[in-house]
């Protein structure tokens, strides 16, 4: 009953009695004492009352959202505070770090990455909350604690409460590691195909060439 959108107001004999129910109380959208109202005071506590009740249905179904999206897409999405600290990842970021997302709450980057690495993230989310000028498909190099090497495609944008105000940060990453290996043994290959003095080709099943080096 809870989760229907009609409005659940409790009409109470007295305040002793408000008190006596108050663990059950606050699931209803008012409580009313038919001897406390002022005349024409009931139909506005009504419309507040069933405001109240969407309102809530649409945080929730909000949060519902969210947390499918949290749970299911496979890029790198967190939360941060003022301080750059963790207040939510998803379960995608907390799998890079070996970690569950309620672990990493109130964590910083620099209990995950080198100095090197962990610094000019918070300096830059720092000019974020500033400015409020987001940074874009920026790619980054990321060195881990245990030394391997990664590379992410990122986006970071200035996280704003009700009002307005810059509270923290938010940012997606999307890991191009593969692609980045992909490119560098590419750059290989082509420096050896231009270096080496042998003859090297490639052909087709047809025995077309494809590709032939210098030589």
């Amino acid at each position: 009953e809870l989760q229907s959108p009609v409005a659940l107001i409790c009409i109470v004999a007295d305040y002793a009695q408000i008190a006596a129910q108050e663990e059950r109380l606050h699931l209803s959208d008012d409580v009313v004492v038919p001897g406390s109202l002022a005349r024409g005071e009931l139909s506005p506590r009504i419309s507040r009352a069933i405001q109240s009740r969407r309102a809530d249905m649409k945080r929730r179904q909000d949060q519902e959202l969210l947390s499918a999206l949290m749970e299911n897409v496979p890029d790198s999405i967190y939360f941060k505070d003022r301080d750059c600290r963790f207040i939510r990842v998803n379960a995608a970021k907390a799998k890079k770090h070996k970690a569950s997302p309620d672990k990493m709450v109130g964590k910083s980057d620099f209990d995950y990455f080198t100095q090197e690495r962990a610094r000019p993230a918070y300096e830059e989310e720092q000019k974020i909350m500033r400015t409020g000028d987001p940074v874009l498909g920026e790619v980054q190099k990321l060195t881990f604690d245990d030394g391997t090497i990664g590379w992410i495609n990122t986006s970071k944008l200035p996280l704003n409460d009700k009002f307005g105000r810059v509270i923290g940060t938010m940012g997606i990453a999307r890991d191009i590691t593969a692609q980045k290996e992909g490119e560098r043994d590419q750059e290989l290959l082509n420096e050896l195909l231009e270096s080496i003095p042998d003859k090297i080709y490639f052909k087709d099943k047809k025995s077309r060439f494809i590709r032939v080096n210098k030589a």
